[in-house]
């Protein structure tokens, strides 16, 4: 281990939290081998939940109402079920299961039954989250990503990316008579 020492500089909690610099860490998850570690470090290195822009003021994470929004928007991630997941981050306050929050974009107060909390291929029903947690609620198409969730306030957060659709490759079938022969080569 002493060659790793030699090739890398220390760690620099500063130069890390800037962007400077990011750890390096050897291990196996597979083997079980060094996950310990990483995660170990993560919880020492973390940062706290920071304030976040809104269109109103700055939200800062230790306020009591709470404010969220929706960064990611997961379909059919249960194979047995044709189901939309929204992926909300806390930014202040508490959530609670089965509590009414304000959808600023729709002007709508919603309640949430079955709030989960994911690690690899494990979902549990989750009571309550912090700031900084992250809650997947079961959606019918109510959200978009950038939505905000609050108890009532009016505002929704800035900086949230917004992506409109890449064609990425186009395929040109030149004889229509052949249309049935993509779908035998590549599926459909």
């Amino acid at each position: 281990m002493d060659f790793i020492e030699d090739m890398f500089e220390t760690f620099n909690m500063s130069l890390y939290r800037e962007g400077y610099l990011a750890p390096l860490f050897f291990g196996s998850a597979l083997n079980n081998f060094g996950v310990l570690e990483l995660l170990e470090t993560f919880l020492e290195i973390a940062p706290c939940p920071g304030p976040v822009e809104s269109s109103l003021r700055q939200i800062i994470p230790s306020e009591k109402q709470l404010t969220g929004f929706v960064f990611k928007i997961h379909a059919n991630l249960d194979p047995n079920h044709r189901d939309r997941i929204a992926f909300l981050r806390i930014c202040s306050g508490k959530f609670e299961r089965n509590k009414f929050f304000y959808h600023t974009r729709i002007k709508k107060n919603l309640r949430f039954s079955s709030p989960a909390s994911f690690m690899a291929n494990n979902k549990s029903i989750v009571e309550e989250a912090f700031p900084g947690d992250v809650v997947g609620l079961y959606d019918n198409g109510n959200f978009k990503i950038g939505d905000t969730l609050t108890e009532g306030e009016e505002l929704y957060f800035q900086g949230v990316p917004s992506f409109s659709p890449e064609i990425l490759k186009e395929v040109i079938n030149l004889d229509p008579m052949k249309t049935k022969q993509p779908e035998k080569e590549y599926g459909r």
